[in-house]
């Protein structure tokens, strides 16, 4: 059946009427086959009765009279008829009297069958005989026919005649009959293909050329073909539906050119308005890069005035100089929010997920916030695990930053505590502070840009930045970030990472993304020990290198108020004349990266420990953010402390280098 309905109209329209007119002329040859074969039996065998009836009353006398030899002429009379095959007398005794056969394979039986004897007259076979026996038969000897006649003299049984012939007449006939039946078929059949085959032209033409007339169009493209209306019949009304449908494409594919004409008129502007836009922010980005050194120098005096100021005003000086010292640390965060947003762009532009080593990030940033906790006087913990994760190191840790400081940053009193935990297959990093809450109609809105969550107090405060940023990367990242808050006790921010199957990482540092992590390792303990460390009857002496003369001044105040001896140049050539001269010692360098366009804070380092002949302990002072610069000072050795920079941190990593020196002397 597949076949056939894959072969074209045309062979089915011929297919079909063939097929219908051999069948109709095969049932009605084959029933009139069958009812002349019935009229030419029954005619035979009308004429078989006749010639028994003829022959039994010309031998029943000679049967009486027990005449063999008259009896037995009689029934060889019957031999001009070639139909007749066997003629036999019986007696009253059921003996064989007399017979006739025509070949010697043809024998009378000595006795006839009793059922053959049960009634006056008996044929066989019937006359109601299927014709496909009888059929069968004719490529055969043919069918027999069978009479059996009683014979009677007044009244008296004497004897019984009977008589056996062959249809060979009847099935000659039948056979010449069908042999014109199948003549007449094939004939009718070759006019009926004939006709069909002219005839299907009307029908079957136009719709195969209506089929190429849509392969064509489907090849050209060409809506303005149209197929040729023949008839009005039905093919004619399909191919006026097929016309009227060619046009409606024709005038929507008109239409849709002129809208990608207008669409490509459009890109193309919007092509330009984006360069356009493109190199305007990238004039942005790169002013921001290149401004950012200038803003924070300015900052940086400002921060270390105030810091200095504050050792030695009055109470009422103190308030006014702690409000000026928290408007310029406002001014500071919404600075470094604002060029963390620059650098986040062109980060995720661009990136790749790796093998994450947890325990160096969390580690770096632990020492890097203990600080600032201590310097608010809470208690940061942290409770970490050997976790690989597959991430990006520096969009996460830029996360984990950002999630950290709103921690400190909005808690009062109490602490924060970092914790990492596996769940589920996932590595979760969870952040919780007991700070001052978020309302649960504002959970949703904190990760908007510049959204800000309504504060009593005036002294914490935020530009909406931190959380925006930590949104779009972990969308990027496809790190999810549940949170949990109740107002008034404390806030839960919990990361959920990928766990990495990778064998575990080995030595893997942390990326900068906005302060070197080197710059913040301390020894692991309480900062607010180690931040007011000085020996005992010993004043440090510090050599401070700035070009800045602003940030110089301040810096200078500023160490000298904590009670240092300081030694400040603004140049490596002003700090080079002081070293030949110089017998005092030197506990620490400290020295700001862009002092010229030829010199740097590593060369300032450099230059004093050849002068003095020991290893002094260096800290860079530096606001560059160009990522090659910092990869200079990281692969120095020399610890990093980003601008602007608040004096409390500058502090405790003086001592800490200023410790650290004196522990690697004694051993």
């Amino acid at each position: 059946m597949k076949s056939l309905r894959n072969i074209s109209i045309r062979s089915k329209f011929l297919l079909a009427v063939i097929i219908t007119v051999v069948t109709a002329l095969f049932i009605a040859l084959i029933s009139i086959a069958t009812l002349s074969y019935q009229f030419s039996s029954r005619e035979f065998t009308d004429q078989l009765n006749v010639l028994v009836d003829i022959t039994a009353e010309r031998s029943q006398v000679a049967l009486v009279f027990k005449d063999k030899r008259t009896v037995t002429q009689n029934i060889e009379s019957l031999s001009k008829l070639t139909s007749i095959d066997l003629a036999c007398v019986y007696n009253v005794k059921n003996n064989l009297f007399g017979y006739y056969e025509r070949t010697s394979d043809m024998r009378c039986p000595k006795k006839l069958p009793d059922k053959l004897l049960l009634s006056e007259r008996t044929l066989s076979p019937p006359l109601a005989s299927l014709v496909i026996e009888k059929i069968t038969n004719i490529f055969s000897h043919g069918a027999d026919f069978n009479v059996a006649k009683k014979l009677f003299a007044k009244n008296r049984y004497i004897g019984t005649l009977y008589v056996v012939a062959n249809a060979s007449d009847v099935n000659r006939r039948l056979s010449e009959f069908l042999f014109y039946a199948v003549l007449i078929i094939i004939i009718t059949t070759i006019i009926a293909y004939l006709l069909a085959y002219r005839l299907q032209f009307a029908l079957t033409v136009p719709i195969i050329k209506l089929s190429y007339l849509a392969k064509e169009i489907g090849r050209t493209k060409d809506f303005s073909l149209r197929a040729t209306v023949c008839n009005e019949d039905e093919a004619g009304s399909l191919a006026k539906s097929f016309n009227d449908l060619i046009h409606n494409i024709q005038e929507s594919n008109m239409k849709m050119e002129e809208l990608v004409l207008e669409l490509q008129e459009k890109t193309k502007q919007l092509e330009s308005h984006s360069e356009i836009v493109e190199g305007r922010n990238k004039s942005i980005k790169n002013w921001f890069s290149g401004a950012s050194h200038d803003i924070k120098q300015p900052l940086q005096a400002m921060v270390l005035f105030v810091n200095a100021l504050l050792m030695t005003s009055n109470p009422t000086q103190k308030v006014l100089l702690g409000k000026l010292d928290q408007a310029i640390n406002n001014m500071r965060t919404l600075f470094e929010d604002l060029l963390d947003v620059s650098k986040l762009e062109n980060l995720l532009d661009n990136f790749e997920t790796s093998p994450v080593d947890l325990k160096p990030i969390i580690d770096n940033l632990f020492h890097e916030f203990e600080v600032l906790a201590a310097d608010k006087s809470l208690v940061l913990k942290f409770h970490d695990r050997d976790f690989v994760v597959n991430s990006n190191m520096r969009m996460l840790e830029r996360i984990i930053r950002n999630l950290l400081s709103n921690a400190i940053r909005y808690t009062k009193d109490g602490g924060v505590l970092i914790a990492c935990r596996k769940r589920d297959g996932y590595a979760c990093i969870e952040i919780w502070d007991t700070g001052i809450g978020i309302p649960k109609e504002s959970l949703e809105r904190i990760f908007k840009r510049f959204h800000q969550v309504e504060q009593k107090s005036d002294d914490i405060q935020g530009y909406g930045l931190g959380l925006s940023i930590v949104k779009r990367l972990s969308e990027k990242l496809k790190h999810p970030i549940e949170i949990k808050s109740i107002l008034g006790k404390g806030t839960l921010f919990r990361v959920r990472i990928p766990m990495d199957d990778s064998p575990k990482l080995t030595n893997v540092e942390s990326v900068n993304t906005g302060s070197d992590s080197s710059s913040s390792k301390l020894p692991q303990g309480s900062l607010s020990q180690v931040s007011h460390v000085i020996l005992p009857g010993d004043r440090l002496n510090v050599i401070l290198i700035d070009d800045d003369p602003l940030v110089l001044d301040s810096l200078k105040i500023l160490l000298m108020g904590w009670g240092m001896h300081v030694a400040y140049f603004g140049s490596i050539t002003q700090m080079t004349s002081y070293l030949e001269g110089c017998d005092e010692r030197c506990d620490v360098i400290v020295s700001d990266f862009q002092l010229s366009e030829t010199e740097n804070g590593l060369d300032a380092i450099s230059t004093v420990r050849e002068y003095l002949g020991l290893q002094i302990p260096g800290l860079i002072v530096s606001a560059t953010e160009d990522p090659e610069l910092i990869q200079t000072i990281k692969e120095s050795g020399i610890r990093r402390l980003k601008k602007p920079i608040k004096p409390a941190k500058l502090r405790a990593l003086i001592n800490h280098l200023h410790t650290n020196s004196i522990s690697e002397t004694k051993s």
